[in-house]
């Protein structure tokens, strides 16, 4: 909802005070990012600098597809979370059973993941 050259504004000012060295974006779409960096240089704001996405097996898409030429155009970088998928890619699940003492066992975000994900693979 915030306008997006005043959070380019505000991390611009972090970085000038002092309070950070760099900023990236989390789940920001690739447009997004490159609307960022464009203003950035034509602002001549401090640019975001990486993006955090998800990324594992079952999430590819969005890194590989949508933000790749985000990279390769603005030399932009990435790290990733969730390369286990919550734990779901651990192996722990294996058998189609949510184990005692899972932190899925009776959490109602696990049981959203549990039926979104690994269900829907474990049935192709």
């Amino acid at each position: 909802e915030t306008p997006l050259e005043e959070t380019l504004r505000a991390f611009d000012h972090v970085i000038e005070e002092g309070l950070a060295f760099y900023w990236g974006t989390s789940e920001w779409p690739a447009d997004m990012i490159a609307r960022a960096i464009e203003l950035c240089e034509k602002l001549d704001l401090h640019k975001p600098i990486a993006e955090q996405c998800q990324y594992n097996m079952l999430k590819r898409e969005n890194q590989e597809k949508f933000l790749r030429p985000v990279f390769e155009n603005y030399k932009y970088g990435t790290t990733i979370w969730s390369p286990l998928l919550g734990g779901l890619l651990s192996g722990k699940y294996n058998n189609l059973e949510t184990p005692e003492g899972s932190r899925y066992k009776d959490n109602e975000m696990g049981k959203t993941i549990w039926a979104t994900h690994l269900k829907t693979y474990s049935e192709d």
